[in-house]
């Protein structure tokens, strides 16, 4: 039985290229949370248990803009750690992305 007293790492847009991921961070005993929703990913990302979010700005038809704006929603929100997934060539969204909240 796996132990998941490391608390839960929340996951909203990533699709199948997270998959190994998840398998080395719930083997090291956290559990994985996937948010689609905004208010839901909102809600439980304030949570005391969550231990960090993997944000991916990849998500097919995202709004990069509206993206950046939720990013700042939930910096102002909680100060756990936010990775931003963000394509190797988009070098400017990246320093967006850690401008407006991303670790």
């Amino acid at each position: 039985m796996l132990n998941t007293t490391e608390g839960k790492i929340f996951i909203y847009g990533a699709e199948g290229a997270s998959v190994i991921l998840e398998c080395m961070l719930t083997g090291c005993g956290y559990s994985i949370v996937r948010l689609d929703d905004r208010a839901a990913l909102l809600a439980g990302f304030a949570a005391e248990d969550s231990a960090l979010l993997l944000y991916d700005f990849n998500t097919k038809g995202g709004n990069e803009t509206d993206s950046l704006a939720f990013l700042a929603t939930l910096r102002k929100s909680s100060n756990k750690p936010i990775i931003a997934i963000v394509d190797r060539d988009k070098e400017m969204l990246r320093i967006l992305a850690l401008n407006g909240g991303a670790d």
